[in-house]
């Protein structure tokens, strides 16, 4: 992925991938990387893109601790329930 033009973002299988899996739970990052099995480079990107965008969140887990949890936001679930819709049109 040559741009972060959130265009280039959205049709990134990565991305996808991401949303999907934040969408059934939390996640940190480390754990993130191996629920979608990929490039750990590849995902940390995304995730920078994709908080920029508003789609996604982290928090630092509590005091102590280096970890970030991310989290889908409402926008990035509006964006993947839209894949969703897409996904079905193109299966009829």
């Amino acid at each position: 992925m040559k741009s972060d033009d959130i265009s280039n973002v959205l049709l990134d299988d990565i991305t996808i991938e991401i949303l999907m899996a934040l969408e059934v739970e939390n996640l940190h990052v480390r754990g993130l990387i191996r629920a979608i099995n990929r490039n750990p480079n590849a995902v940390i990107k995304r995730i920078r893109i994709l908080e920029k965008y508003g789609l996604i969140r982290s928090i630092r887990e509590e005091k102590g601790h280096r970890r970030k949890v991310l989290m889908l936001t409402t926008k990035g679930l509006e964006i993947l329930d839209m894949f969703y819709k897409i996904y079905e049109l193109f299966k009829r």
